[in-house]
């Protein structure tokens, strides 16, 4: 197998997850494995949320997040029929970052494993 993941990481789980799903993956590189890994688990979520949640089920992204926090909190919140705590509000506004540009989008093993994933680059950024 390809590895290029440190001691730290999660290379054990990923090529488990890999190895069960995609054996085929086992021999890409490691970005490659994390990006499937991202995607697939994404996915899961975002499909078994809506299917035991139903209108309960909130997705948000970090973009979304970051620009519109307070609003978002309080649609969390919400769901409890509760009130955002102000600690809550200030530690959002004090923490949440902007969205980064993807990372290494312009090298052409990146782009390639994107395509090959069907990962849509435009939706990310």
């Amino acid at each position: 197998m390809n590895t290029g993941f440190n001691f730290w990481s999660q290379e054990v789980i990923a090529n488990y997850y890999i190895g069960k799903t995609k054996p085929a993956f086992n021999e890409k590189p490691a970005f490659f494995k994390l990006l499937y890994v991202w995607k697939e688990f994404n996915e899961t979520i975002k499909k078994e949320g809506a299917k035991y949640f139903k209108s309960n089920f909130l997705t948000i992204n970090n973009s979304e997040l970051f620009g519109n926090y307070e609003s978002i909190l309080n649609r969390i919140y919400s769901f409890g029929d509760l009130s955002v705590p102000n600690l809550t509000l200030h530690w959002a506004k004090k923490n949440l970052r902007p969205p980064r540009e993807i990372v290494h989008a312009s090298d052409e093993r990146w782009r390639e494993a994107f395509e090959e994933l069907d990962i849509d680059l435009n939706y990310l950024q």
